[in-house]
C-alpha cells in the first residue's frame, strides 16, 4: 500500500538536529524528535524548517529542507520592528511553493503559528492542518505581567531596555500574522481546553482535533526517587522572557529566607547576567539560595530533577507546557500556576498543587505544605506520572495523528 505523503512546516528541525549539530549536545534534544521518528515509520515524511543556509538532505527515513530566512537590510529590519510584518508572498512562492509542486504531498501540517508558515494555505489546494503550540495573540496581554514597563525603565540600562522592547515588538508583529493565519484556517490540532477555546474565536471556521505532543525520549525511561538531602531542592526551567514568572520565584525565595528554610532553588534556562535577572536584582534583591544553572540539555535537566524535592512552574501564561509534562512523567511532586492550558495537564490536589500566577505567598505556602505532607506529595507525583505516561504515549499520539490526517483529507474533498 502506498504511504501517505506528508509535508511538515516546523520552527525546529526535529531529528535533523542530530544531523546538523552532531557535536553540540544542547541542540540535539527536541520534543519533535520522537514524533518525527514515529511518523516516519508510517508515512512518507518531509520537513521544511528555517536555518542559516538552503540545504536538502535525507536522514532517518525523513527528507529535510532547510530554508534560509530573509536577508533584510537595516531599513527593512527597523521597519519590521515598528510596524506589523507583511505576509511575504514572494518568500512563499519562491521557496516553499517550489518544494510543494515537486513533492505533491497529500497533506501539509504546520507546527505552530509563531512563524508565517501558515500562509501557505492561501496558495495551495492541498489540505493544511495547523497545530497550536503557543499563541502569541493570547500571550500579548501577559507579556509585562511579571515585570512592568515602569520597572524596566527604572531598573535597566539602555541595552536591556532595547532588547526587551524589540523582543516585545517582534512578538506583537508576529501576532498580527498569527491572527490572519488562524482566521483562514480550516483544520486545527490542539491539546488543551485553553487552545480549543481560543481557536473557536481566532479560527471560527475551523474544525478542531485533539492530539497530544510527544516528549523528549529520555524522560520516558527516567523515574524520580526521593532525594537523600537535608536541603530542600526546588527546580524550575524558565525562559528569557518577562511572562515566565521569574519575579515570583525571586519574591518567594525571599519569603522562604525569612522563614529560615534550608533550601536551594535551581533555575535552568536563565543566566544571572540576563536583563530580567538584573532588573529584579536591583528592584527586589536576589536570595543567595537561588542557583542559576544556565542553558542546559535534557540530560542535565534529568540530573537536577533527580536531586530535587519539588518541580515548580511559575509562568503567567502557558499552553500545555512540555517541561511541566516532562517533570510529571518522572513522578516528582509538582507545583504549577493555573495559567492557560495547565489545568488540562493536572488536577489540583490530586496530581499536584496549582496556585494563581504572580502570588509568592501562595507559592511559598504551597512549598511548605508540600514538604510538611511529603508522603501525600509523593502519591500525587505517582498519579501525575501515570497520567503523563498515558497522555504522552508515543504510539497513541502517532496513530491519532495519522487518523487526523486521513479524516482531514476526506473532509477536504
Amino acid at each position: 500500500m502506498k504511504k501517505l505523503k506528508v509535508l511538515w512546516f516546523s520552527n525546529t528541525p526535529g531529528l535533523a538536529n542530530e544531523y546538523l549539530n552532531k557535536n553540540d549536545s544542547l541542540k540535539t534534544g527536541s520534543w519533535m524528535n520522537l514524533i518525527n521518528e514515529k511518523m516516519a515509520e508510517l508515512v512518507d515524511l518531509h520537513i521544511i524548517f528555517p536555518g542559516k543556509t538552503n540545504i536538502n538532505f535525507a536522514y532517518k527515513n525523513t527528507k529535510y529542507y532547510q530554508i534560509k530566512m530573509h536577508n533584510r537590510n537595516l531599513l527593512q529590519k527597523f521597519r519590521n520592528r515598528i510596524i506589523p510584518l507583511r505576509l511575504d508572498i514572494n518568500f512563499i512562492k519562491s521557496k516553499c511553493l517550489k518544494i510543494i509542486k515537486e513533492l505533491k504531498p497529500d497533506i501539509i501540517h504546520v507546527f505552530g503559528t509563531e512563524l508565517p508558515w501558515g500562509i501557505i494555505q492561501d496558495y495551495v489546494n492541498i489540505p493544511v492542518v495547523i497545530s497550536i503550540q503557543g499563541n502569541l495573540t493570547a500571550y500579548v496581554p501577559f507579556y509585562f505581567r511579571g515585570i512592568s514597563t515602569i520597572d524596566i525603565i527604572r531598573y535597566s540600562n539602555f541595552r536591556i531596555k532595547k532588547k526587551i522592547y524589540l523582543g516585545f515588538r517582534r512578538f506583537v508583529n508576529n501576532s498580527f500574522i498569527e491572527k490572519k493565519i488562524l482566521l483562514r484556517s480550516k483544520y486545527i490540532i490542539g491539546r488543551t481546553d485553553w487552545d480549543r477555546r481560543i481557536t473557536r474565536v481566532l479560527a471560527p471556521n475551523s474544525e478542531y482535533y485533539s492530539n497530544e505532543e510527544t516528549l523528549r525520549k529520555i524522560f520516558y525511561s527516567e523515574q524520580w526517587k526521593i532525594p537523600n538531602s537535608t536541603t530542600i531542592n526546588l527546580f524550575t526551567v524558565t525562559g528569557r522572557v518577562t511572562y515566565k514568572g521569574f519575579e515570583t520565584v525571586v519574591k518567594t525565595a525571599i519569603l522562604l529566607d525569612k522563614m529560615n528554610l534550608n533550601f536551594k532553588w535551581h533555575i535552568a534556562g536563565l543566566e544571572k547576567y540576563n536583563g530580567i535577572v538584573q532588573i529584579l536584582s536591583k528592584k527586589i534583591g536576589l536570595s543567595d539560595n537561588i542557583k542559576f544553572e544556565g542553558i542546559i540539555d535534557e540530560k542535565a535537566i534529568i540530573d537536577l530533577l533527580k536531586i530535587s524535592h519539588i518541580y515548580i512552574m511559575p509562568s503567567h501564561i502557558e499552553n500545555g507546557s512540555i517541561v511541566l509534562s516532562e517533570a510529571m512523567i518522572t513522578g516528582i511532586p509538582v507545583i504549577t500556576t493555573l495559567a492557560g492550558g495547565t489545568s488540562s495537564r493536572l488536577q489540583d490536589g490530586k496530581e499536584g498543587l496549582m496556585i494563581q500566577p504572580g502570588d509568592p505567598y501562595s507559592l511559598a505556602g504551597s512549598i511548605i505544605e508540600t514538604m510538611n505532607k511529603y508522603n501525600n506529595a509523593i502519591k500525587m507525583g505517582k498519579l501525575a506520572r501515570q497520567k503523563a505516561l498515558k497522555r504522552h504515549n508515543t504510539d497513541t499520539i502517532r496513530n491519532q495523528l495519522l487518523g487526523i490526517y486521513k479524516q482531514v483529507i476526506i473532509n477536504n474533498k
